[in-house]
């Protein structure tokens, strides 16, 4: 009888272990599904800036860099890698330099944009010094213009830049910044920007 008992509580026990191993094999699942949409979309994908070696259209007249021989272009490179050096301007008067550099809207422009607004505003140099009066934006042949313009695809805009030579330090160079802001409906504010640093000389 005892024995029998015996073997029935092994039974018992053998039978609550498997059942318990078996409740531990129970596994939960979560799935969570999450979408992310990033806009690569870059400055240059609204505006080109051109010098005249790379300029796209094969257009000339570009400003030179004061006291070159022969005359060299005052700006180089395109887009990001745009800069300008007008050379030695002297240090007394005023100054008005049609056709610095170019803007181009691309053919198309990304994300259903029909047109752009291209605004060009100043920094001055790190001295604090700022030699560039007004930056403006014109026809290709024209002056004057406005510091803002809408543009279509394929349009082209010429940069005049009228410059304060009264007052600076002789001999002194002075590196201020143009800053061509891109904006569009529903773009943010400062994001789409180009800055083009503008070297001179008071030699």
């Amino acid at each position: 009888m005892r024995r029998r008992l015996l073997l029935l509580g092994c039974l018992t026990f053998v039978a609550v272990a498997v059942a318990t191993a078996q409740a531990s094999l129970a596994t939960f699942t979560s799935t969570s599904t999450s979408t992310l949409v990033v806009n690569t979309a870059a400055v240059n994908d609204y505006l080109h800036l051109y010098s005249q070696s790379t300029d796209p259209d094969g257009l000339t007249g570009y400003a030179t860099c004061a006291g070159t021989s022969p005359p060299v272009p005052a700006a180089t490179g395109s887009d990001t890698s745009l800069a300008v050096n007008l050379g030695s301007l002297g240090w007394s008067g005023y100054t008005t330099i049609n056709r610095v550099f170019t803007l181009k809207a691309p053919a198309t422009f990304p994300n259903g944009v029909t047109q752009i607004t291209a605004t060009l505003t100043l920094q001055a140099d790190a001295s604090g010094t700022q030699p560039i009066t007004s930056a403006t934006l014109s026809a290709v042949g024209g002056s004057g213009g406005s510091s803002s313009a809408t543009l279509s695809p394929g349009a082209k805009l010429q940069v005049n830049l009228t410059l304060k030579l009264a007052g600076l330090g002789k001999n002194q160079s002075y590196t201020p910044n143009v800053v061509v802001t891109v904006t569009f409906a529903g773009s943010p504010t400062n994001y789409y920007q180009y800055v083009v640093p503008v070297s001179l000389f008071t030699g």
